[in-house]
């Protein structure tokens, strides 16, 4: 499978290195930031200066770990070409982006994977908060 990484910070450079460690099943296609200073010392030909230029690079997924923006710039246009799986998930919060992004997916054959991470930390809030159920009684209340 081959990924494209759009953000190199903490969790781009872990998502990169984790692919290169992976002996053979990932490969990255290309790696996008927006200050390409924070490329320096990742292989040149893996940098991407135009995130318009990501279908040359043939990815399978692209994973943005950059900024919610990225969603609404250029998430369509992923879906056009490769799966899509964005880590600002907040984005997702705007009802028409969501909708188009689910109508270029099946137009497209492609998917949208939601990173359950994200998503069970925001369980777990509204557990604490004591709204979704019983289950908030396994998050006790601490001052401050």
């Amino acid at each position: 499978m081959r990924i494209g990484v759009v953000g190199y910070g903490y969790i781009g450079r872990s998502i990169v290195e984790r692919a290169q460690q992976s002996d053979g099943r990932f490969e990255i296609a290309f790696v996008y930031n927006r200050r390409a200073a924070a490329l320096e010392g990742l292989d040149a030909s893996l940098h991407l200066s135009d995130l318009n230029d990501a279908a040359a690079r043939v990815p399978d997924l692209i994973v943005e770990c950059a900024h919610p923006n990225i969603s609404v710039e250029f998430g369509a246009s992923f879906l056009k070409f490769a799966n899509y799986m964005p880590l600002s998930v907040t984005a997702l919060a705007d009802d028409d982006l969501r909708q188009q992004l689910i109508n270029t997916a099946t137009e497209n054959d492609t998917k949208i994977y939601m990173p359950a991470g994200a998503l069970l930390g925001g369980d777990a809030l509204l557990m604490r908060q004591g709204k979704m159920g019983s289950r908030s009684h396994y998050f006790s209340e601490t001052p401050g």
